[in-house]
């Protein structure tokens, strides 16, 4: 049986159908490149489109996860919220990565519910670059608000949560597994909307720590005051016991 050329209307429903697909749904942003090449190659649409929810499972403390979290939230500028009850941020690395003083808000709120209203209001906001907040357990409810607030303003949501919450439900758009390597990371993309999967790959401090454009050294190099230098002189200063440095090098080792 020999079948008959398609009509120009089955011919014209088929092109329609093909550029929709070609083109991103109205309001999306398309994906930005994080300059990690390695890493690009493994996200979808090689890069992290704005207006979407990451999530990313830690292992344990020192993990590297916040560093990846840096690179992932490079791109976005502007101002880094940060949602930190158990004081796990270690600011003078957030400096190193472009957030300053004037563009990093550390916020602690009183419980869950205190937090994620907080959040969903950053999220957003179009002034807002990246929000950051850690979870134990993230509700349904109120990752999927999380969701839609990110989506809504454009902005860049990164949920921290432990690995034992692998393959719980999520709202994230990519679910990344973090763990720590021999000078560098190993990462995984355990989830991802649309069923996009890769294998693992390794990724160096080096590279995660590199500005695109720039020199690596130069981008996480800080001006240290004569005081923070000597940390005894910084203690006779300050009235601050030994103890209170020791639990500083802790919180950055954190980090």
């Amino acid at each position: 049986m020999i079948s008959s050329p398609p009509s120009p209307l089955i011919e014209q429903l088929r092109q329609s159908m093909e550029s929709c697909r070609a083109r991103l749904p109205e309001g999306a942003t398309p994906p930005t490149a994080t300059g990690i090449a390695a890493l690009d190659r493994l996200l979808p649409g090689g890069g992290i489109a704005g207006g979407s929810l990451l999530e990313i499972l830690e292992p344990g403390p020192a993990c590297g996860s916040h560093t990846f979290a840096a690179a992932l939230c490079r791109p976005a500028g502007h101002r880094l919220i940060v949602f930190d009850r158990t004081d796990t941020l270690y600011p003078p690395a957030a400096f190193a990565w472009g957030w300053g003083a004037d563009r990093l808000l550390v916020i602690r709120p009183r419980d869950d519910m205190e937090e994620t209203w907080a959040a969903v209001q950053a999220l957003r906001s179009p002034a807002v670059g990246a929000v950051w907040l850690w979870r134990d357990r993230l509700a349904t409810p109120d990752a999927r608000r999380l969701r839609l607030a990110a989506e809504e303003g454009g902005t860049l949501g990164v949920v921290f949560r432990p690995e034992r919450d692998r393959g719980q439900p999520s709202w994230a758009d990519v679910q990344f597994s973090v763990a720590p390597q021999p000078g560098g990371l190993r990462i995984e993309v355990t989830r991802c909307r649309g069923g996009f999967s890769r294998p693992p790959i390794d990724v160096s401090l080096d590279d995660l720590m590199h500005t695109p454009g720039g020199d690596a050294d130069e981008a996480v190099r800080l001006p240290v005051s004569p005081a923070l230098a000597h940390p005894a002189a910084a203690r006779r200063a300050t009235g601050s016991a030994p103890g209170a440095a020791r639990r500083s090098r802790a919180r950055r080792s954190t980090w």
